[in-house]
């Protein structure tokens, strides 16, 4: 285990370095930094103000504000360090529980081990270093498995406790999917007990009554004469109360996350109930303002006829896993390694889609030894679960490739029009059927993370496997292993022939668009080295392994051994490092933001417009082995979010885990009006943007001008192909608007009714409307009446000599001075959410509390009469403060709850062990 540790994680104990690689150096290490020092500051970052206008940073999971490991980053001891231990932690976490979870279900140290090294360090964990919000909910799953089995075994209640517990960790980590994965293998093993049961199986809970945190004398006094507690007792003992016992302590213990997460879910993008098309017939029906029925627009969503990739039904089956790609767990990297040089060729695959992650190897030996213990009928209850298990998992990971697809692609490959099918590639897929199905499961997004479940399942295999075979392998197994042995032979010999017509045989594969070029002698080099590893693997462990029952110790030895070779040799290069001080070097973008900053004397941070998704078209042309710090430095120098958050400035447009729907539509409403990609900068300026990032080939759409640092001419270079344009016309970030005009508040959610009402506020007559005169609040008459607005029919000149000035500006206070020369509305740039107050203060009449109000789609204001006045917004959910009154009482309760049970943990024990 050291030894392995070292080989993958050399780079960033010894060398400085820190994970570069997708969200790893680009979201979570910036994420993490940000929020660190916002809490070592007394400030916890509820609100980010730099992305999207504002966004709730404590709504979204992915932040993990309340869960205690990442509190790590506020403590004096660097942030790349504090990044290395809690990655590393976690690391350490997933192998120490699939170890300790092996020994308590009677494995051998050996298997535990063997199980541990398959499961901590396979693609689908590993990789995990790259986001690691998923991998917390690995690092617990081994935990909440066992507690699962011992819960439902024994039908214990502090056992279920136990793995509520474990779901919440994973809920607070960031990973809440996870816990509705291991919520559901729970529930696939309570079916297979009780039909075990039903069998005739023997479940020592079932005949042992009084179990369930006291001994069974206690139980006994306590049920004389007390028929209700008796009751009780009984009723704690049944299965499905266990589990929504345990579902209940998750929801209690995490609730601090889960309450913001689903208020902030019901007006995000994930909440939009439509059913997604094509951009073509949006832009058809926002003309001819014609829509389709509902019940049209039900099948079409059910059955996925035609789906537009901006939806967020779309975004359900993104890194969806082709089924070919099975075939890696058997060679590993046998279609190619992604990066930092394209050798990927299963690229030339239509289908192919994107990576969740570039490898699924857990290792040959574990992979054989999990197969040959799997049961799926026969056997122990424990073994059918864990059967079952991995492999609908494995089955619901293919999720856009379900029977549909299998339809499609068989119809087109007869010559038949695939589009004209009445049904969509995910229909009829185990997927498909648990977001139709399950509730709330269709907000959650990318089935690959189903096979993190897959590995664990795998790995406790693995660990029943090891002991079958090393007390003497059936014939069967063994012949099978030589068959691999053999067929893995062969394919190296293919490939050796392969790697003569390399350039040849994949003259087609497409260029990756930050790789480069396929590097054809690379990627046949990579088929050569997948045959011959397994080739060599199988054949050593086939020798290893021989001999009579009961092998000697040094034999198993030798073939943990192995698998420790196996698996860094095979999957150490899928988390590469950078050194850590390139995160810390400035950079062009940062240094032109912050001297527009002090030119303007502006209080408010910079907010520019990034396109996303956008790298240099030179890279498509030619590969690099430093593409990585490349990708770090363009990241930086552009402002691809989250690099944004350490020189404080905002960028208008981020797509993370979750958007505000309305802002969400603003934004492909004004894109739209410029052409589809880029807006027009009026537009823009309009919710206070100042800057774009563009392509030095890329013009703007309209209204910019340059000299702002395009190219070199800035005193740190630009990245290549890069320029910074300023809008000639730029919106403060809050002012006084003299005329107000009210519009009721929308019914409906529909991406069709936001378009029309955003086109209808911004450009009602085809030109942008005058906001800094005119601004535009959706509000019924109470809400009015509420926020002390009083219209007036007479038009009122726009306020000469007034003033409104942002004084102070932090992620979750805002004060602006106003000093109005007439009744007006004070409207902030920010995005409308809820969860913000208000309070003004004005000269003479004191504090009063103040509604805000939804302005211009996405702005807030907040009306103010003649005087002077000091404008106060202030972040403070409320979901917040009851999630966190709730996480309070319920870890309260927990840990009086564990003071209790140590004296019964010995009683536990014995029950427990006769009952394994």
């Amino acid at each position: 285990m050291a030894g392995l540790f070292v080989w993958v994680f050399g780079g960033a104990l010894f060398g400085g370095g820190i994970w570069v690689f997708r969200d790893a150096g680009h979201f979570y290490y910036p994420l993490y930094q940000f929020t660190g020092e916002q809490l070592a500051a007394g400030s916890p970052a509820l609100w980010n103000p730099y992305e999207n206008l504002g966004v709730p940073l404590a709504a979204n999971p992915t932040s993990a504000l309340f869960y205690p490991p990442t509190w790590i980053f506020a403590l004096p001891i660097g942030p790349a360090w504090a990044w290395r231990l809690y990655v590393l932690g976690h690391v350490g976490l997933a192998f120490g529980a699939s170890y300790a979870l092996a020994r308590r279900w009677k494995a051998s140290p050996a298997a535990a081990m063997a199980a541990a090294l398959s499961y901590a360090f396979c693609g689908n964990v590993l990789y995990q270093v790259c986001n690691v919000v998923f991998l917390v909910g690995a690092a617990w799953t081994p935990l909440a498995l066992g507690a699962a089995d011992r819960m439902l075994r024994t039908r214990s209640l502090s056992a279920a406790i136990v793995f509520g517990v474990a779901m919440a960790a994973m809920t607070l980590g960031g990973d809440p999917q996870a816990a509705y994965h291991v919520g559901l293998l729970a529930v696939l093993y309570a079916l297979v007990l009780w039909r075990w049961q039903r069998g005739g199986e023997r479940v020592a809970s079932s005949q042992k009554p009084g179990y369930g945190g006291e001994s069974t004398g206690q139980a006994s006094r306590s049920e004389v004469g007390n028929s209700r507690a008796r009751l009780v007792r009984k009723a704690v003992r049944v299965r499905p109360v266990l589990l929504g016992v345990a579902a209940g302590v998750a929801f209690c213990l995490a609730a601090v996350q889960v309450m913001p997460s689903m208020g902030f879910t019901r007006i995000s993008s994930r909440r939009s109930s439509d059913v997604p098309r094509s951009i073509h017939e949006l832009l058809l029906d926002e003309r001819s303002g014609e829509e389709l029925a509902p019940s049209r627009h039900w099948s079409d969503g059910l059955l996925h006829r035609r789906v537009d990739r901006a939806m967020h039904h779309s975004h359900v089956y993104h890194f969806s896993v082709g089924p070919w790609r099975l075939v890696e767990y058997v060679w590993p990297n046998v279609m190619g390694r992604q990066f930092p040089v394209h050798h990927r060729w299963a690229d030339a695959i239509p289908s192919e889609g994107r990576l969740w992650v570039p490898s699924l190897y857990m290792g040959i030996v574990p992979l054989l030894l999990a197969l040959g213990a799997m049961r799926f009928r026969s056997g122990s209850s424990r073994t059918v679960w864990l059967s079952w298990a991995a492999v609908l998992c494995i089955v619901g990971s293919l999720g856009w490739f379900g029977l549909g697809w299998v339809l499609r692609e068989v119809w087109a490959t007869a010559g038949g029009d695939y589009q004209s099918l009445p049904v969509g590639p995910p229909v009829g897929g185990l997927y498909w059927l648990m977001t139709v199905l399950l509730p709330g499961y269709v907000y959650f997004r990318y089935p690959a993370k189903l096979l993190t479940v897959a590995a664990v399942a795998l790995s406790m295999l693995t660990a029943m496997g090891w002991d079958q075979v090393f007390q003497g392998a059936t014939p069967r197994f063994r012949r099978n292993v030589r068959l691999l042995g053999w067929l893995s032979l062969a394919g190296t010999v293919a490939a050796i022939g392969l790697w003569w017509f390399a350039p040849t045989v994949f003259r087609n594969v497409p260029a990756n668009v930050m790789f480069g070029p396929l590097d054809s002698r690379g990627a046949a080099g990579d088929i050569l080295l997948a045959f011959a590893q397994t080739t060599a693997v199988v054949f050593l462990f086939s020798r290893l392994s021989s001999g009579a029952k009961g092998q000697t110790p040094w034999r198993q030895g030798a073939v943990l051994a192995l698998i420790a070779v196996d698996l860094g040799s095979a999957n150490a290069w899928m988390v590469p490092t950078a050194d850590a001080e390139l995160w810390r070097q400035p950079n062009w973008l940062a240094e032109r933001v912050e001297a527009a900053a002090r030119a303007d004397g502006a209080v408010s941070p910079v907010r520019i417009y990034r396109q996303p998704a956008w790298l240099p078209p030179g890279w498509q042309q030619v590969d690099s082995a430093e593409r990585l710090e490349a990708v770090l430095h363009w990241d930086q120098a552009t402002g691809s979010p989250k690099h944004n958050l350490a020189p404080r400035y905002g960028v208008a447009e981020v797509y993370g885990t979750m958007i505000p729907h309305d802002y969400q539509v603003f934004l492909w409403y004004i894109k739209h009006r410029g052409g589809g990609t880029i807006p027009f900068a009026s537009d823009l300026a309009a919710v206070g943007v100042g800057y774009e990032v563009l392509s030095s080939e890329q013009l703007p759409a309209a209204d910019w001008i340059g000299g702002a640092g395009q190219g070199g001419r800035a005193s740190l270079s630009a990245p290549a192909a890069t320029s910074l344009w300023k809008t000639r016309k730029a919106m403060p970030r809050a002012w006084l608007a003299a005329e107000v005009e009210v519009l009721p508040p929308l019914e409906s959610g529909d991406w069709r009714t936001l378009w029309r009402r955003t086109a209808e506020i911004f450009h009602p007559d085809g030109t942008l409307r005058d906001l800094q005169r005119e601004a535009v609040v959706e509000a019924t008459a109470e809400q009015l009446a509420a926020a002390g607005v009083m219209m007036s029919k007479e038009t009122v000149p726009a306020p000469q000599d007034a003033v409104c000035r942002i004084v102070s500006y932090e992620p979750t206070r805002v004060e602006i001075d106003v000093e109005a020369t007439a009744p007006s509305l004070v409207v902030l740039a920010d995005q409308f959410s809820p969860g913000w107050q208000a309070e003004v203060e004005t000269a003479g009449q004191g504090t009063r509390r103040a509604a805000i109000l939804r302005t211009n789609r996405v702005m807030r204001g907040v009306w103010v009469e003649q005087g002077k006045h000091k404008l106060v917004f202030r972040y403070r959910p409320v979901s917040v403060f009851w999630g966190a009154l709730l996480s309070v009482v319920g870890w309260s309760v927990v840990a009086g709850w564990g003071i209790m049970a140590l004296r019964t943990r010995q009683a536990d024990e014995k029950i427990y062990q006769l009952d394994a």
